[in-house]
């Protein structure tokens, strides 16, 4: 299974079993997103078995560093 269906499929539990706010996952969805055009950026697979610990935390220092994102919202996108 690919990033993408994976992320969609993801996004339709916790709208449809888990009941999320459409706010919720809104922002989910964005997150996932910007993990998506990251891993394609940095030339990495979009396939589930291929991603690594490693390429997650490649991710986290990048939005830290480069886009100075605050704490509570790096914190959403880690849990996302």
């Amino acid at each position: 299974m690919n990033y993408v269906q994976a992320s969609d499929d993801y996004l339709m539990y916790l709208e449809v079993e888990k009941n999320y706010s459409v706010n919720t996952l809104t922002s989910y969805a964005f997150d996932l997103k910007l993990y998506g055009e990251f891993l394609t950026a940095n030339n990495r697979s979009l396939e589930l078995d291929e991603l690594t610990s490693s390429s997650v935390r490649r991710f986290v220092q990048d939005q830290f560093i480069n886009h100075s994102i605050k704490p509570r919202m790096l914190q959403r996108r880690i849990s996302c």
